[in-house]
């Protein structure tokens, strides 16, 4: 849900239109909308940088030992098994809220757009101050890219800090 508000604040397409009759939205210019913004790849979510996942993964191992020593080899084993079902989790999770946001936000833009505002914007996007705007939409899109790259560090935080309350609620700790 929260990319799906984030889609509607970032591309400003909250303009509904107030006349009494428009013609509603074909299903052809709102995939050639789409396709002139790339709205399917705006926001690659797939980018994580493989060292938060590396680290999760040894921060987890080292916790689960509790200061054991156990040898090398099954230490980093250990180690790479875990990042690979935490990056798969990760990627599985971050995969279904991108593609559930974007079906909410076509389901949306579909009834809040006229067929006439759609062409009028699919024109202007074919003028070179519209390709303009494009391509500052596409650093923008760039720069969020970063921003949601930080997602498996949030995951984890959260994981970590349910798991601490459970605990707590679990040894009589909180009251």
């Amino acid at each position: 849900m929260l990319l799906f508000r984030v889609f509607l604040i970032f591309f400003g397409f909250l303009s509904i239109s107030v006349t009494g009759k428009t013609t509603p939205l074909s299903s052809s210019s709102a995939e050639q909308y789409y396709s002139y913004l790339d709205i399917d790849n705006k926001i690659q979510l797939k980018k994580i940088e493989q060292k938060k996942f590396s680290d999760y993964a040894h921060s987890k191992v080292e916790s689960a030992l509790q200061g054991y020593e156990v040898p090398s080899e099954s230490k980093k084993q250990a180690i790479k098994e875990v990042e690979e079902v935490y990056k798969a989790y990760i990627l599985s999770r971050v995969n279904e809220i991108q593609r559930t946001s974007l079906q909410e936000y076509k389901n949306e833009f579909v009834k809040m757009q006229s067929e006439e505002a759609v062409s009028n914007q699919i024109e202007f996007y074919g003028t070179p101050e519209g390709q303009k705007i494009l391509t500052k939409q596409k650093q923008k899109s760039l720069a969020m890219q970063k921003m949601y790259s930080e997602l498996p560090i949030l995951l984890s935080e959260q994981a970590n800090l349910q798991n601490q309350i459970k605990m707590a609620l679990k040894n009589g700790e909180a009251k």
